[in-house]
């Protein structure tokens, strides 16, 4: 028995080390990450009885495959509506406002993480606002993405007409640990869809969280990814793919969690978000944005396109079930890549079906170009860990391979900064375009985690206008953004892969400078990446 607990505490060590180097606890240390799971096991071992798991008042049982497909049917055909690509941050937070004050009847958001900024306060002060205009809301977040934030969600739930539900919640809330560590196969599988309905009629879906880091409302540091706004047929269509999550078993009221709140405890929660000047101003420019944007979209020109998600029964299968994904819908779509793909993924880690696929595309004479973060630009580094290994096996394929710089001071187009991020930025976007004519936006990262594991949504758009745009976009920046990476196969080269940068000149020929390590990561970095390379954590990136 005793030896048995001490295998299960390995097992559980070392995967307590992939969630530590992930960041899915916050900013803490490595180092610090092991030392507090020693310790929370020591403790477990000594009080288990006591930290027992309540009783579950949810199931957890998945339903048939049969049902799961009949259940996603409405999304195998295409509907046409006006689409417009989200810019920088705030025009973001704003398109978010003016949905929000816009709304008549009914306001629906899904994020995977809701943070507690200004950013967060400004959109949870609209929403009740919204709630007493008689505006029905309801919010769904995952729990990984509202840690510690019962009381909050559970006192914006007392409003009357304000409903709250965390997707797959721990079951012991005092230490959700414990839950992370008996639990892991299901604990660690996290909704990462993000979504905002209003009316049924507009929407906006993407790869953005609510925090001031995904509106650039911070200076510390800013995390864009793309959006974008839909109008009424895709908006049905998503008003669907909500129901889904939010009838799902796994989708409980914050109320079972944290009973016993008053019923006016939304009102002291009012005086806890207060509205700054600055902010004041941005609620004001919601009002103009909603008659100038929004109004001008129900009549824009319309394009055809699919709601690709993965079903929410996804956790509870095993991750080799691709009944129900994401992925396998938008293969279905697309036939195959002709001309180009351009794939733009904030976290990549390609498995080898992945770089099979892009060698065949290339051997049948299309390109494929890459551009995800660097070591220096990531946030991530446990990702970096797993995307590194397979960089000289893209550039052997005839992959064209650029990096996101962590700071660029060249500007862009509204388009190409919804793709890329602003200056001083990760790259956060999940963006892909196949022959110049179909555009994706969503949640989805070229990872394992994006496309076995987590849940995830997007819009796949047969728009040769929208996708040639982004593509030019992408094209013109990825010199001045990214570097560029060369394999070196000439004897005596100074390093077998090389980094490209552009150096920017007054004068008519441009100059580059070649890296024969990560530019702008330190050697501890460095170093720690490569540590986390050994670890078997590449399934779970």
């Amino acid at each position: 028995m005793a030896v048995s607990f001490i295998d299960q505490g390995v097992g559980v060590l070392r995967k307590r080390l992939v969630f530590a180097s992930m960041g899915y606890f916050g900013s803490t240390v490595l180092m610090q990450g092991v030392a507090q799971l020693c310790a929370l096991w020591v403790i477990m071992a000594l009080v288990l009885a006591g930290c027992a798991a309540p009783a579950s008042h949810y199931a957890r049982t998945a339903t048939n495959s049969l049902h799961m497909q009949a259940e996603l049917e409405v999304f195998q055909q295409p509907v046409k509506a006006s689409v417009r690509l989200l810019g920088d941050g705030q025009e973001a937070l704003l398109a978010r406002l003016a949905l929000i004050a816009r709304a008549q009847t009914q306001l629906d958001l899904q994020v995977y993480i809701l943070k507690t900024d200004s950013s967060a306060n400004l959109i949870l002060q609209a929403l009740l606002q919204a709630a007493d205009r008689g505006v029905l809301v309801r919010l769904l977040v995952d729990d990984f993405g509202s840690a510690q934030q019962d009381d909050r969600l559970a006192s914006l739930a007392s409003h009357p007409n304000i409903a709250v539900r965390l997707f797959n919640p721990s079951r012991s809330r005092q230490l959700p640990l414990a839950d992370l560590l008996f639990s892991f196969s299901l604990q660690s599988r996290r909704m990462h869809n993000k979504l905002m309905l209003a009316d049924n009629s507009l929407a906006i879906l993407g790869g953005r969280n609510i925090g001031d880091e995904y509106f650039t409302a911070t200076a510390n540091a800013s995390f864009h990814d793309a959006d974008i706004l839909t109008g009424q047929a895709f908006a049905a269509r998503l008003q669907h793919a909500f129901g889904l999550y939010w009838h799902h078993a796994l989708s409980v009221p914050v109320e079972a969690i944290r009973p016993g709140v008053q019923p006016n405890a939304y009102q002291e929660l009012r005086t806890q978000l207060p509205i700054t000047a600055a902010q004041s101003t941005l609620v004001v420019q919601a009002g103009e944005y909603n008659h100038k944007v929004l109004e001008q979209l129900r009549y824009g020109a319309k394009v055809e396109g699919y709601i690709l998600l993965d079903h929410p029964d996804k956790v509870l299968r095993p991750s080799a079930d691709k009944v129900g994904h994401l992925v396998p819908a938008m293969q279905q779509v697309l036939s195959g890549v002709k001309q180009s793909a351009l794939m733009v993924s904030a976290y990549f880690v390609p498995q080898p079906e992945l770089i099979k696929k892009f060698e065949q595309w290339i051997a049948e004479g299309a390109s494929v170009t890459v551009l995800t973060n660097s070591l220096a630009a990531t946030d991530v580094a446990a990702v970096h860990a797993g995307y590194a290994p397979f960089r000289q096996s893209l550039l052997d394929a005839g992959v064209g391979l650029w990096e996101f710089k962590p700071d660029s001071k060249k500007g862009g187009s509204r388009v190409a900064t919804a793709v890329t991020g602003s200056s001083k930025a990760s790259l956060h976007a999940k963006t892909f375009v196949f022959d110049q004519r179909y555009l994706f936006i969503g949640s989805l990262n070229l990872d394992p985690r994006s496309v076995s594991i987590n849940t995830e949504i997007g819009i796949l758009l047969d728009a040769p206008k929208h996708a040639a745009e982004v593509t030019a976009a992408i094209n013109k920046l990825l010199p001045y953004r990214a570097y560029q990476l060369v394999l070196n196969n000439e004897a005596g080269a100074l390093c077998r892969i090389s980094w490209r940068e552009l150096i920017e000149k007054t004068g008519p020929a441009p100059e580059y400078k070649t890296h024969c390590t990560e530019p702008k990561a330190s050697v501890f970095r460095r170093l720690f990446v490569n540590l986390l390379s050994w670890l078997p954590i590449s399934k779970q990136l």
